[in-house]
């Protein structure tokens, strides 16, 4: 198709000439470039996936989107891809490119430590030390869950949420804070999940009853007002870390919805700052799971658009409970809501 052939030129254009070329895999509606064309073909199968389940969920479509491999390729290809109406595009960092991060993390610490870095042995030290806090690589299914959960952040901020400046406490009395955008963290996180396939669903609920079974989940009126856990940890990181931050550059063109930096965080490191927060964020990505569960089989379908726009025009969770909680087969108010959420997870778990 036309819109690969612009965005590899662009790319390729950009690259070292002994860089081998990416490839792509389009169709009318989203595009995406990886090394592989196995790997391409499973990113728009996972554009595909998360753009059903978001008209499942919402009754609309979504913005034409992109995903590229790799921050420097995305860097290259962000002004072609704004060009050609991806608005809603993302860099995607995968296994391979966080452990050449991570080995160039560890080749720092212990150049700064005083080693030559010509020498063999920093060659040897970082092999030792990667071996030992590298991440599994994540199957092709669960790697789909995951991107369509990253799109889902952007595409519920950009034509839910409508998110703009002046539309910053959403979620009324329930809302603290705003990691992924100016929505209540629990919403925008309820609303990633939605868009999420069965094998990332089935290891949330794996982990909803593994908190139960050590009394480590959280209360239901815990989960609606706390911060986003990943949020204190992303500052933390960031702060410890500045040095290391890919360069701006990364960002992407203007109109174009992107991250634009990351950050490998592994073994002791991410141990460390996950104690010191609020919550593991895999606790509360569980947690979101469970409420999007229990939300839709008391209210249906229609349960998280409406919400969604009450939140979004200016009322609180508990105003909504009040004047349409009912409707929807729920309790009237927040305590009777935790509740009733306390017996029905009681019986699921």
């Amino acid at each position: 198709m036309l819109g690969c052939d612009i965005i590899l030129a662009a790319i390729i254009a950009a690259s070292p000439a002994d860089d081998a070329p990416p490839v792509c895999a389009a169709n009318d509606w989203s595009l995406a470039v990886a090394r592989t064309q196995a790997t391409a073909d499973n990113y728009l199968l996972a554009l595909e996936e998360g753009r059903d389940r978001f008209r499942t969920v919402f009754g609309q479509d979504t913005p034409r989107s992109a995903i590229v491999q790799g921050n420097a390729a995305f860097a290259s290809a962000s002004a072609s891809l704004t060009e050609l109406g991806y608005s809603s595009a993302l860099p995607w960092i995968d296994h391979q490119e966080q452990n050449e991060m991570m080995a160039e993390q560890i080749r720092n610490q212990i150049v700064s430590a005083g080693a030559d870095p010509d020498s063999p042995s920093v060659a040897a030290q970082i092999d030792q030390i990667l071996s030992g806090r590298a991440s599994e690589a994540p199957t092709p299914e669960m790697e789909r869950g995951i991107l369509s959960h990253e799109f889902g952040h952007i595409w519920f901020l950009l034509e839910i949420w409508q998110d703009d400046a002046t539309n910053s406490q959403g979620g009324g009395a329930s809302s603290s804070s705003h990691y992924g955008g100016s929505a209540a963290d629990w919403l925008d996180e309820m609303v990633a999940v939605a868009l999420e396939n069965e094998e990332l669903t089935d290891s949330r609920w794996q982990r909803l009853r593994q908190d139960n079974e050590n009394d480590d989940g959280l209360a239901l009126s815990q989960f609606f007002t706390m911060q986003h856990p990943s949020a204190a940890i992303a500052r933390q990181v960031a702060s410890a870390r500045v040095g290391e931050m890919p360069p701006p550059g990364v960002a992407g063109a203007e109109g174009t919805q992107a991250v634009t930096r990351a950050v490998v965080l592994t073994g002791a490191d991410a141990r460390r700052v996950i104690a010191n927060s609020e919550s593991n964020p895999l606790t509360y990505y569980a947690m979101a799971r469970g409420m999007l569960d229990y939300l839709q089989e008391r209210g249906g379908d229609g349960i998280l658009p409406a919400i969604s726009t009450a939140l979004r025009n200016g009322s609180s969770l508990e105003d909504w409970l009040a004047s349409d909680g009912t409707r929807f087969n729920l309790p009237g108010d927040m305590p009777a809501l935790e509740a009733d959420w306390n017996d029905w997870i009681a019986n699921k778990i």
